[in-house]
């Protein structure tokens, strides 16, 4: 394909449709024929072009300040500069600063989950890492699923295993209640036993592709997720070695 056929069927995979056209006038202005025009959507989007897109994608190094680098999964084809100034290319990424992996994110979730797309981004990072490298995972979701646990929507084992204080404090914390810290270190156990059973029933989505890759848990870091998400985690994050 020439540079703006590629360009077009790129985008039509991976951004939603009203982002596609202005997208690609940024990147090539007048690239756009009319017979590309008259494209639609429907043609491109099937679980064959998302597969085939992702077999011959590429992985990127975007270096940052100090030891912190982005790595960035974007179609072939798909030149380094262009994929530095058009974050909209972007298929999937994944950050690295020194040895520690983490930030992992599938742009556009229609082409799987982080297990299905990002193994080749934790691959490439692995080889810079350097010596005893270790990735720290979200656990999102995790609160939910304790909540509903605590309402008997779900059988979660550990929870016969906790005090009534203890299953009190955590529940506390599931309906987002402001506690004290006091509250939270009763809870602090007992968020660690439901975060390995939840690993374990491998309901973690970006835990489960460093399992994927050889990254055995190790433990929960408490108050480590800084995301917009870090209310359905009690704001932990697991730690995998690899």
């Amino acid at each position: 394909l020439h540079l703006p056929n590629l360009l077009f069927v790129v985008l039509i995979l991976v951004l939603p449709a009203d982002r596609i056209m202005g997208t690609l006038i940024k990147i090539r202005p007048g690239c756009l024929s009319n017979h590309a025009l008259q494209f639609r959507r429907s043609f491109f989007a099937s679980s064959t072009d998302h597969t085939n897109l992702l077999q011959g994608a590429k992985v990127h190094r975007l270096d940052q300040e100090g030891e912190k680098n982005m790595y960035v999964m974007a179609a072939d084809g798909m030149d380094l500069e262009t994929v530095k100034t058009v974050p909209q290319l972007h298929m999937a990424c994944l950050w690295r600063d020194g040895n520690t992996l983490y930030g992992v994110k599938v742009v556009n979730r229609v082409l799987g989950s982080p297990s299905d797309v990002c193994g080749p981004l934790v691959e490439a990072a692995l080889k810079d890492a350097g010596n005893e490298p270790r990735a720290l995972s979200t656990v999102h979701g995790l609160s939910e699923w304790v909540a509903e646990g605590i309402a008997n929507k779900k059988t979660i084992a550990t929870l016969s295993s906790l005090s009534i204080g203890e299953i009190e404090a955590i529940k506390r914390l599931t309906e987002r209640i402001s506690v004290d810290d006091d509250t939270y270190n009763t809870a602090k156990k007992g968020i660690e036993m439901l975060a390995k059973e939840f690993l374990a029933e491998g309901l973690g989505e970006e835990a489960s592709l460093y399992q994927s890759k050889g990254g055995g848990f190790v433990s929960i870091d408490h108050h480590a997720d800084k995301t917009d998400y870090s209310d359905t985690s009690f704001g932990t994050m697991a730690v995998f070695k690899f």
